[in-house]
């Protein structure tokens, strides 16, 4: 007898019920889908994009680097780690404020410490996407504010492929978290 995993949970049960416009369930080891609703459906991914920016960082970032807050990073809106124009703060320090306090001024500065401007950082995430083969996402800021016009959108698929090449690749990400 062989039975699939999403046979032998459902076997007694009902479909789990998610409000979610988008949900998917991925095997961490594999990636294998074992339970999707609407999964590839682009939708604004808000916070979520910090994964991205995460992920960027820790691969082309220096976490020993200390670094200048811009005003741009300092007067950036939602929400903060408080950081002000001119202080001197380092990369691993803006990554926790990222991770832990889902700071945007955070993910500005790291943006601007790795590559110079928010613009060419946008890249690098778009290009990594690409590598990853998320299919249904397009990074215009490093933040996850969006505003009517956004074409700032990823899908649960592919919210859990840069969560799950996150942690496996990356696994000392978790103790930001």
């Amino acid at each position: 007898l062989c039975l699939s995993f999403s046979q032998v949970v459902y076997a007694n049960t009902a479909l789990p019920k998610v409000k979610a416009k988008g949900a998917v369930l991925i095997e961490q080891d594999s990636g294998r889908v074992l339970y999707e609703q609407n999964a590839y459906a682009p939708l604004p991914m808000a916070s979520t994009t910090k994964i991205m920016t995460a992920i960027i960082v820790v691969e082309k970032g220096n976490l020993d680097e200390i670094t200048k807050v811009s005003k741009n990073a300092s007067l950036t809106e939602g929400s903060s780690m408080n950081l002000k124009t001119g202080e001197e703060i380092s990369v691993n320090d803006l990554l926790y404020g990222l991770l832990i306090k889902s700071g945007n001024d955070a993910a500005v500065a790291l943006a601007e410490a790795v590559s110079g401007s928010v613009e060419e950082f946008c890249k690098l995430m778009n290009n990594k996407a690409k590598e990853l083969d998320m299919k249904n996402t397009h990074f215009e800021n490093v933040t996850g504010l969006d505003d009517d016009v956004s074409n700032h959108l990823t899908s649960a698929k592919d919210i859990a492929i840069m969560s799950r090449e996150l942690i496996t690749k990356h696994p000392d990400i978790l103790k930001y978290t």
